[in-house]
């Protein structure tokens, strides 16, 4: 990569080098949760994966996250 000065802080990248990178197969995203084993999907249209799982502890901790964040902000009494 050849970044260039683009402002204060985020860079410009200007070019990728290609040569002389290890040939690896493509990312392939878990079929199954790492938290808690559920099967993962992608919906369609979307960047990211989920964990279907009901009682995963990670979407758990996600979910008592936002409802904190609520609270603080006066959107849940």
């Amino acid at each position: 990569m050849l970044p260039a000065r683009a402002g204060d802080v985020i860079p410009y990248v200007v070019q990728v080098a290609k040569r002389g990178r290890p040939r690896r197969a493509p990312f392939r995203f878990p079929a199954r949760c790492p938290a808690c084993g559920g099967p993962t999907e992608r919906t369609a249209g979307e960047a990211y994966w989920r964990c279907l799982g009901s009682r995963c502890p990670a979407q758990l901790s996600r979910v008592s996250d936002s409802v904190k964040v609520g609270r603080v902000h006066g959107a849940i009494r």
